[in-house]
């Protein structure tokens, strides 16, 4: 491997359940591929890896960008980037073979894909806490620095809390370094964690910053646009907790 081509995961068909597979791949010796799928990272990509329904189950499948049958439409997200909608109409594809496992390689990646958006909303989290505090110590009001007033160190301990939270749970779940032995369970746990702290402490440290922090001069405001893409990607905290329960069979 040369790192020449960037090959991306194309997954999700919805915005709840990415494992809800309507692609379909037909044909053995050489698949062809029918579908659509949603919030691809396409760009400077060479070829996608496609979850799609074949004979034998779910498969992933190499699909070139370039190939017949395929066409990407891009379009802005809130955070200033864009996402593709590829679209495959009888496009070739090349089966990518699992290795010998209980578990099927479409969960596999998909349980990588939830860690490391978890890990960027982390890295979100952290950026916006580290902005923040740095605020409070050089904004004064009433000739001190706010960071003193007892009220907005109660939101900075929240905002540091939930952080470290969520930075324990992640390095737990990371700890799983062969992607076939991670808990799915705890992959869409941390998911679910994640998005919804990222969206609670981006939106906590706007307030800290006051009414510059709702104008689009200052910088604070681009991290609560990636929480909020990075969150909705591949379910929302909602649609993971209905995934867990699912995953662990409890009851409600």
């Amino acid at each position: 491997m040369r790192g020449h081509a960037l090959v991306v995961p194309a997954l999700q068909e919805s915005a709840h359940d990415p494992l809800a597979l309507r692609t379909e791949a037909a044909g053995d010796r050489a698949p062809r591929l029918t579908g659509r799928k949603m919030s691809v990272c396409a760009d400077g990509a060479d070829g996608f890896l496609v979850s799609a329904k074949g004979s034998d189950g779910p498969a992933l499948y190499y699909v070139p960008r370039d190939g017949v049958g395929v066409s990407v439409a891009t379009a802005p997200t809130v955070d200033g980037r864009t996402l593709a909608t590829v679209e495959l109409k009888d496009a070739s594809g090349d089966l990518v073979p699992a290795r010998q496992s209980s578990r099927g390689a479409v969960e596999a990646l998909t349980d990588l894909a939830l860690i490391a958006l978890s890990a960027e909303l982390l890295g979100v989290m952290e950026g916006a806490q580290e902005l923040t505090f740095d605020y409070l110590r050089v904004r004064k009001q009433f000739g001190k620095p706010i960071g003193s007033f007892q009220a907005l160190q109660h939101k900075a301990v929240d905002i540091y809390i939930k952080t470290e939270t969520v930075r324990s749970l992640l390095y737990q779940v990371a700890a799983a370094n062969d992607p076939y032995r991670i808990d799915p369970a705890l992959a869409v746990a941390v998911k679910a964690k994640t998005s919804e702290d990222a969206l609670a402490v981006t939106q906590t440290c706007i307030q800290l910053h006051g009414a510059i922090g709702f104008t689009d001069e200052h910088d604070i405001g681009l991290y609560l646009k990636r929480a909020m893409l990075l969150s909705s990607l591949f379910g929302n905290a909602a649609a993971q907790r209905r995934r867990y329960i699912e995953l662990t069979e409890m009851t409600v």
